[in-house]
Order: C-alpha cells, then structure tokens, then sequence
C-alpha cells in the first residue's frame, strides 16, 4: 500500500512561487512524472528531474478543492498500458512553466512503501490515478496544460465499462471496442462507433491497427475489406446470421454475398472462404464432377467458387458438395405372343397400326403387329422436359462469403 509524503517544493519550484507571488508569473502546471529512484526529502530542493523518471503522465484535471478553496486539485492517470518495462513508483514529480527558465520540476513526492507498475504485457491493464495537492492563497489562478489523452485515456475507459458490465443493464460490446495501435489475430471480433449499427469487425489478416481512428468513411452493407494499419479487416452484416461458406437461393445478390457459379476469383478477395476451405478440406482439382466445392485453380493466387447452376440442393451422410447427376429408374416391361389387331396395349405398351402380317392359327384371324413403347402413357409428367424436373421457381445460388 502506497504511503506519499507530502509535496515539497524544489528550488526552482520556490523560485518561481515567489514570481507568482509577486504578481511577476501565473503557476501554470504542464505534466507530472513517475519514477523509481531513491532519493531523501533533503536532496529534493536541488532536483532538476526524478531521479529516475519512468513514465511521463498528461494531466487531465486541474481544479479548486470543493473543501479547501486554497488547495488546487492536478490529477493524471498511468496506465500500465503505456509500460514497457515494469518498475517501482517511488517517486513522482509536477513540473510548471518560469517565464524565464522554461519547463521545471517543480515539486516532488517520495513514497516509502512503494507499488509495482507492470508492463503493457499483463492480462489486465492496471490504471492509477494521481492526485496532488498544490497549495496557493490564489488557487482559483492556478491552470495546467491539459492533455486530451489524458481527459478519458483507453484504461479508464476500460475500467468504466468493465464497472459497468457488472450491472443489469451492461453491454458487453463495448468490451470489444476497435482500438488504435492494437495487435490483433485472425477471428478477433471488434467493434467501432464509426460503423453503423449493424455492422462488426472481424480480422482476417493478423497485425497491428492504426494509431488513430478507424480509417473508414461510410459502410453500404456488410462483406467489405478494410485496410487498417497492417490489420484487414472485413465488415459483418450481424443481422444475417447464415454462416461464412453456406450457400441458399435468392431472388437477388445481396453484400457479403457472391454468384455460387464456377467463377475464377482471386483468393485475397475472399479470405474466410480460402481458410473454411482449408478447415475442413473443401478443395477439388475436378470443379466439373464436384461442383460443390472449391476449385483449386493455380493454388494460390486464384480458386474457383462452388457450382451451384441449375442443382438443386440434396440431404446426404457423406460426400458434402459432391455432384449428382440427373436420372430416372428404368421402365421396363414386356409383350408376348401376337397381338390381335383391336385390343390394347397394358401400361406404356401398344400396337402400332398399318404394320402388320397375317397368320391363321387353328382357323383363327391373328394378326403379328409392331409394338411401340411410350412412357406418356403411363403418366403425363414424361416427356414434359429434358431432364428430371419437379415443379419449381428458379433463384439465383448465393455463397456468403
């Protein structure tokens, strides 16, 4: 636990309360330091700098003590975000503006039981807020240079949603929120307040984001590629929720959506495709007898999407996106003997009249005729199309990708 002495003055820090006094300087308060080095109140009037200055901190407030109208409130936030390497806090310093020496270290705070600050590699980013004390007969003329980082910085921003997402009416969102200067891995899910309402992030392409806001002028529906640092992202429609390489039929192509068609494409156009397919090994060097699926093409640079023209989709235990070819069983039957000219034929068999040669068996008039096949016969549907066709409405096969 942290135990602060009080704030003393360098001075420097004397020299310019004198100035301020004198009507000669306005204190005008422009950053504070931590550091980890070791020193004792009596070296702190000669100090120029912490001893050993670790992270400098922008002020975000510099007000009037409700309590005290003569102490003036600075507060900066450190964030071990902002961490390479961990250290101990002993020692913070708040530097002001002299009107003839510049920036100075003004004044400074030992702590005798110190903390650790981590580094930016913990699994939860630690933020601590510092609050010092300045003490003026004029504190209402006191001002800082504030920092706008340091107004609402990424850790607390943080901590505030992480305090709110233990309540009834969290959103657990907001804990995905698209971030600057951010390693991200492929599948991450991110989220910005520059993209619509229905629109996420997912990376596609590991690297690190921005260091400023996302590079995105306007959205006009989900599917599209998006350049941000060395991270790529694509941008989800979450109110369509069929799942990345399924294809249905449509009445037109929506975003996100491509022509399940046998097209060439180029493989970086569709990169969730490329790894679905190599998930679950949906490649075929025969886009013709396995339509289904993914065509290899020159095996890196193109692919050929699933052929899904004039198919219609069939139930199977195995052997996903293979082809069938249409057919029907056979209709087989058979006539014997001769056939007396008059008498009908049974099912898809008949006489054929004006073909015919006769015989006399026992004083009998028979006649041997030629007999045709006509499946029509037997039920209308045959002869209705070139192939086996139900009843149907056509739609175009769409893949979302």
């Amino acid at each position: 636990m942290s135990n602060w002495s009080a704030t003393q003055l360098t001075d420097k820090g004397r020299a310019l309360d004198a100035k301020v006094t004198a009507g000669m300087a306005s204190l005008t308060f422009t950053k504070m330091k931590l550091g980890s080095g070791i020193e004792t109140a009596a070296d702190i009037p000669s100090m120029t700098d912490l001893t050993a200055p670790q992270l400098v901190l922008g002020i975000s407030s510099c007000a009037v003590s409700q309590s005290d109208d003569t102490i003036c409130e600075l507060i900066a936030i450190a964030s071990s975000e902002n961490v390479q390497t961990s250290f101990v806090v002993r020692e913070l310093g708040v530097f002001a503006t002299d009107p003839d020496d510049g920036e100075i270290l003004y004044a400074v705070m030992l702590d005798s039981n110190p903390d650790t600050m981590p580094n930016h590699n913990v699994a939860s980013p630690v933020t601590v807020t510092y609050q010092v004390n300045i003490m003026s007969s004029n504190a209402s003329s006191i001002s800082a240079v504030i920092d706008p980082a340091g107004l609402v910085s990424v850790s607390t921003l943080n901590a505030a949603i992480n305090t709110h997402n233990t309540g009834i009416d969290s959103h657990a969102d907001l804990l995905h929120l698209r971030r600057p200067s951010t390693a991200y891995a492929v599948g991450d899910i991110a989220y910005s307040p520059l993209l619509p309402s229905w629109a996420r992030l997912e990376c596609v392409t590991a690297g690190t984001t921005d260091t400023g806001d996302l590079p995105i002028t306007a959205v006009s529906g989900g599917g599209g590629l998006l350049s941000d640092g060395s991270v790529l992202w694509i941008i989800d429609d979450v109110r369509d929720c069929t799942p990345i390489g399924a294809v249905r039929g449509s009445l037109y192509l929506p975003s996100g959506y491509v022509l399940a068609d046998g097209a060439t494409v180029y493989r970086a156009d569709y990169p969730r495709l490329v790894r679905l397919a190599d998930t679950h090994n949906l490649w075929t060097n025969d886009t013709t007898a396995n339509a289904g699926l993914f065509g290899v093409s020159d095996g890196s640079t193109t692919m050929v999407l699933p052929n899904w023209i004039d198919r219609m989709a069939q139930m199977a235990a195995s052997a996903a996106g293979a082809s069938v070819a249409a057919g029907l069983p056979n209709i087989t039957g058979m006539l014997y003997g001769n056939v007396e000219i008059g008498s009908g034929g049974v099912g898809a068999f008949k006489p054929a009249h004006g073909a015919s040669a006769g015989i006399a068996i026992g004083g009998g008039s028979y006649f041997t005729s030629n007999k045709e096949f006509d499946a029509s016969l037997s039920n209308s549907i045959y002869g209705n199309s070139t192939t086996v066709q139900p009843p149907a409405i056509k739609q175009i096969p769409i893949l979302r990708y």
